[in-house]
């Protein structure tokens, strides 16, 4: 087994962001209202790749283990959260990188 020499790697913002959407869907309060939406903002330092980026997380840990209802409620949390923002989560919507260039289909007919 090897031995790790030196410090431990810093955190990255996008697994804080992670972490605290699941303390916040736990917590009793918790009921979407603006001040989680910005304290999910503060912690991704206003940037919503960050949010995005702890979004993937949270897809990723809820399709290893589908029944976990904290990473459900964090995921769900997130993306009303980065909707209420204005941004789309889903593939092929309106600020993905799936979605259809409209202008491009227009000229083509």
């Amino acid at each position: 087994m090897a031995s790790h020499d030196g410090p431990p790697q810093p955190i990255e913002q996008a697994q804080l962001v992670w972490r605290r959407a699941v303390r916040l869907s736990t917590a009793p309060e918790h009921d979407g209202r603006t001040t989680v939406v910005l304290d999910l903002l503060r912690t991704a330092r206003h940037d919503l790749s960050t949010m995005r980026h702890a979004l993937t997380l949270g897809r990723t840990r809820q399709q290893i283990s589908p029944g976990d209802t904290r990473t459900r409620g964090a995921v769900e949390l997130l993306v009303r959260t980065i909707g209420w923002l204005g941004n789309r989560t889903d593939p092929g919507e309106v600020g993905t990188a799936a979605a259809r260039n409209t202008s491009t289909e227009a000229s083509r007919t």
